[in-house]
C-alpha cells in the first residue's frame, strides 16, 4: 500500500513538473527530466505537452530527441501522443516522418488529418493535400474550418479552380464561410487562379479583412493588368505592407510605366529582396543599365543578396 502511494506521488510529482516546464517553455529541463523517469510513470498528456510546446518553441531536436528515447524504452503512444508526433513532424517541414506516424494511426482525429494537409500544402506536393481530403472525408471524418483554411493553398498552388470552387461549396454546406481565416484563403485561391471576380465578391463580403486576403486582392489585380484596380486597392488598404508595396511596383513595372514604378520604389519605408530584384531588372530590360548598377550597389549596402537569371549575387556584410 505504501509503496504504491509512493509511486503515485512520484507519477503526479513528474508530470506536474514537466508540464509547467514546457508551459514556461523550458522544453530543455523537461526533456532531462523525461530522460531520467520512467515512462511508466509518465501520463501520456504530459508527453502531448511536451510535443505541443517543442513545435511552439521551434525545438525540433528537443521533440525527435524524446520521440527516440520513447521508442527505445518501448512507449506504445496513444492517439493523443500519435496527433502530437504528427503536428511536430508536419510542423517542422518533415513530412515523410510525419505522414509514417499518421499512417500508423487506427483512428486519425480531426487535428491530425488536418496538421497532414497543410504539411503538403506548404511543403508539397500540394496534390497530396488534396487526396487527404477526400480521404478524410470517405473515412466519416468531418473537416473542420481550419481543415478548408489548410487545403485550400494547395488548389491556388496547382492553379485548381475547379477543385477549389468545389471545396467553397463544402464550406458554404458546412456553415465555415463566415469565418474569417477561411474567407482569406478563398480570395487567395480566386486571385491567383485569376478569378478577380469570384475574389472580389468574397472580399466583399468579409467582415475582418486580414493583410493576406489585401495582398492577394492587390497582386490578382496587378498581375492581370488590372492597375488602376491594384492601386485603388493600395490606397485604400489601411496598412499596406512590403507585400503590397511590392506588388503595386511590379504591377506598373510590368506595364511599362518605369517612372511611376520607380517614384513608389523610392517611397518604400522598408524594402526586401524582392523590392530590388524588381526594380534592377526594370531598369536592365528598359536599358538603365548604370542606374541599375547604382541601385545593386545600394542593395548591397543594405545587406540584401540579389538573385536573377543565372547570375547570384551574395551581399556584402554591413558593419551594422
Amino acid at each position: 500500500m505504501t509503496a504504491a502511494l509512493t509511486n503515485s506521488t512520484n507519477y503526479n510529482s513528474s508530470d506536474q513538473d514537466i508540464r509547467r516546464m514546457c508551459k514556461e517553455g523550458r522544453v530543455t529541463e523537461a526533456l532531462q527530466l523525461l530522460h531520467h523517469t520512467d515512462h511508466r510513470h509518465i501520463d501520456p498528456f504530459t508527453y502531448a505537452s511536451f510535443f505541443h510546446a517543442c513545435v511552439k518553441r521551434k525545438a525540433f531536436a528537443e521533440g525527435k530527441q524524446l520521440h527516440g528515447h520513447m521508442n527505445d524504452q518501448g512507449f506504445l503512444p496513444n492517439i493523443m501522443v500519435q496527433s502530437a508526433l504528427v503536428t511536430l513532424y508536419a510542423k517542422c517541414g518533415h513530412v515523410a516522418e510525419a505522414r509514417s506516424i499518421f499512417d500508423q494511426m487506427y483512428e486519425p482525429d480531426p487535428f491530425s488529418w488536418t496538421s497532414m494537409i497543410a504539411a503538403y500544402c506548404k511543403h508539397g506536393p500540394p496534390e497530396e493535400a488534396l487526396v487527404l481530403l477526400n480521404q478524410m472525408k470517405k473515412s466519416g471524418v468531418k473537416p473542420s474550418h481550419f481543415t478548408f483554411a489548410s487545403v485550400l493553398p494547395a488548389s491556388a498552388k496547382l492553379g485548381a479552380l475547379k477543385q477549389g470552387a468545389g471545396i467553397h461549396g463544402e464550406i458554404i454546406r458546412s456553415g465555415f464561410y463566415s469565418d474569417e481565416f477561411v474567407q482569406s484563403a478563398l480570395v487567395d485561391l480566386y486571385a491567383k487562379c485569376d478569378s478577380m471576380e469570384d475574389a472580389r465578391q468574397v472580399f466583399d463580403k468579409m467582415t475582418q479583412r486580414d493583410v493576406v486576403s489585401w495582398n492577394a486582392m492587390i497582386a490578382g489585380y496587378a498581375q492581370n493588368g488590372r492597375l488602376d484596380e491594384a492601386v485603388s486597392m493600395f490606397e485604400n488598404m489601411p496598412e499596406p505592407d512590403v507585400i503590397s508595396w511590392n506588388a503595386v511596383i511590379a504591377g506598373y513595372a510590368q506595364n511599362g510605366d518605369a517612372e511611376k514604378a520607380m517614384e513608389l520604389f523610392q517611397r518604400m519605408p522598408l524594402r526586401d529582396i524582392a523590392s530590388w530584384n524588381t526594380v534592377i531588372g526594370m531598369c536592365v530590360q528598359i536599358g538603365k543599365c548604370e542606374e541599375a548598377l547604382r541601385f545593386f550597389q545600394q542593395m548591397q549596402l543594405s545587406g540584401k543578396a540579389f538573385i536573377c537569371g543565372l547570375y547570384i549575387l551574395f551581399p556584402i556584410e554591413s558593419s551594422s
